[in-house]
């Protein structure tokens, strides 16, 4: 009786040991599959980016980036073979991204300036004459001045590029008159730099009311 009572105590802990066991592999296996999710939607965010830029502007990654890409696409596609995340493949499929990230963000800071520091260049130059346009476009294109995955932020970069570009070429500066307004803009502009094509332009574009003549302090007869 005793020795009976005894086996189905201990056969009753090995089952209580099992589930516990498939409980803690259970919870284990569904933190690895939510990781894994994060890290593919992460991956498919980089990717987005990465394509609308190439589209759009004609940016293209490194070839050693994209390589390295094309791997973390395939070990994210290697990883759930066997029908369960690998969670050493997932960890490595981490540090890939990671990496990747860091290669963008540095990439980016050359991509981004050769870009759009014309147009910026431009954008200040004209600033006197449509403040609150310029200060529109230029909000636009620098919310995308540090590197990150959110393609919205890149759309509006792309729009504000577009915006600016018809601002300018609405204005139709020449090279006769972007030094005009620079000189302007730093409080250098003299008479002298009124030429024939300046005055033109300024009567077109009827901006006589926004220019206003002032002595230099101390020239004043």
């Amino acid at each position: 009786m005793i020795i009976s009572v005894l086996d189905q105590k201990i056969k009753n802990m090995r089952d209580l040991q099992r589930l516990e066991s498939l409980q803690a592999n259970k919870e284990q296996q569904e933190t690895t599959d939510e990781k894994y999710r994060r890290l593919v939607t992460n991956t498919h965010q980089l990717v987005s980016v990465i394509a609308y830029l190439k589209k759009s502007t004609e940016i293209e990654q490194e070839e050693n980036t994209k390589n390295k890409l094309l791997e973390l696409l395939y070990e994210l596609k290697k990883a759930t073979e066997s029908g369960l995340v690998d969670k050493d493949m997932m960890a490595s499929s981490e540090a890939r991204l990671t990496v990747i990230q860091v290669e963008c963000r540095k990439n980016w800071v050359k991509q981004y300036a050769l870009l759009t520091s014309a147009r910026v260049s431009t954008l200040k130059v004209i600033s006197g004459i449509n403040p609150e346009k310029v200060s529109s476009c230029l909000r636009d294109i620098q919310k995308a001045e540090s590197w990150n995955t959110d393609i919205a932020v890149f759309k509006t970069m792309v729009s504000g590029l577009e915006s600016a570009d018809q601002l300018i070429t609405n204005l139709g500066l020449n090279q006769e008159i972007i030094p005009f307004l620079q000189n302007m803009n730093q409080g250098r502009a003299t008479l002298a730099d009124l030429t024939e094509g300046v005055l033109s332009w300024i009567k077109e574009e009827n901006l006589e009311p926004q220019i206003r003549l002032i002595f230099r302090s101390g020239n004043r007869v």
